[in-house]
């Protein structure tokens, strides 16, 4: 007796099932983010941007899976046809099988087609992978992109000074150092409490005393994420609208903003920029900076900005 149903059930074993939907879901809301922050005297920026990426990095896996829908139920479909047409050619050759004269003939013709119909599952099962390695390749794209919400909070670059607030409210849990010896750059991941040589930083630069009067034009100005417009700022949204209004056009984002020429601290005039891995900050003369914390504001130059890498001072008109 022919076994129809072992071929049958080897293709419909390999009918794919759809990729299941992101297990993000709904994330919880944030709202008391807020008041804690006004608490602790911090900002919630950094959390509202990693829920931002993550519903963003949500929506784009769903679009994907979303998108492989389609291959996937029409690789069903050719599975389910192959089946079928098996199972149709098997009831034709029905008759000879129960004929004693053409049943060996007949068993054999049936035993080949159940071992062709399986093959050609397989190919098309080798199809299937083809069509959906572009939306693998983007499911790894996104994973390689998200990586970083991985870094821990402490060390996370964010354009937003929800660090930079914690250490101006406790200066005194900050060591400051002695002031640089002239020609020698402020050492990294410290404070800066001597403004450096006040013939090295006159008014040579005039773009960079021109962006500085525009940032001290906003002192006061409350701190909005992605802010960049008088009314509202972020770190980087004030260092590159200063500088706009000086007529020098620098990237948008804080890390970016290492352009121009690398200075020292001795040679820090109007203008230099502070840039860590997530802030920036301008420098303002006598040993001072402005930046966009909440509000913006006036502090005294440092190198230390809560565990961000700290990448220099640079002059963009370098």
């Amino acid at each position: 007796m022919i076994d129809l149903v072992s071929p049958i059930t080897a293709i419909a074993e390999k009918i794919p099932s759809p990729l299941p939907a992101s297990t993000l879901g709904t994330l919880p809301g944030f709202d008391a983010a807020l008041p804690l922050a006004d608490i602790v005297g911090g900002d919630p920026s950094l959390l509202f941007r990693h829920v931002e990426q993550l519903e963003h990095t949500g929506t784009l896996i769903d679009d994907v899976v979303s998108s492989s829908t389609g291959p996937i139920l029409s690789a069903g479909a050719d599975l389910f046809s192959i089946a079928q047409d098996f199972l149709t050619y098997a009831v034709t050759r029905a008759a000879a099988l129960g004929n004693p004269l053409t049943a060996p003939a007949a068993a054999i013709d049936v035993s080949a087609e159940a071992l062709r119909s399986v093959a050609e599952a397989e190919q098309r099962l080798l199809v299937l992978e083809q069509e959906l390695a572009p939306f693998a390749a983007q499911l790894e794209s996104l994973v390689a992109d998200s990586e970083p919400m991985a870094t821990p909070v402490s060390s996370a670059p964010v354009d937003s000074p929800v660090f930079q607030a914690a250490s101006m409210s406790a200066p005194a849990s900050v060591p400051a150092l002695p002031a640089a010896e002239p020609g020698e750059a402020a050492p990294h991941d410290s404070v800066v409490t001597a403004p450096p040589n006040s013939e090295e930083s006159s008014g040579a630069n005039p773009a960079g005393q021109a962006a500085v009067a525009a940032a001290k034009s906003q002192l006061g100005t409350p701190y909005v994420w992605g802010g960049s417009q008088p009314g509202g700022f972020d770190c980087s949204g004030l260092t590159s609208w200063a500088y706009g209004q000086a007529g020098v056009e620098i990237p948008r984002t804080a890390e970016n903003q290492a352009v121009g020429r690398q200075v020292s601290f001795d040679e820090l005039q109007a203008g230099d920029l502070a840039v860590w891995d997530g802030h920036v900050a301008m420098y303002a003369e006598d040993g001072m900076m402005i930046e966009a914390g909440d509000p913006v504001q006036m502090n005294p130059v440092r190198t230390e900005n809560i565990g961000m890498g700290f990448q220099g001072f640079w002059r963009p008109t370098g």
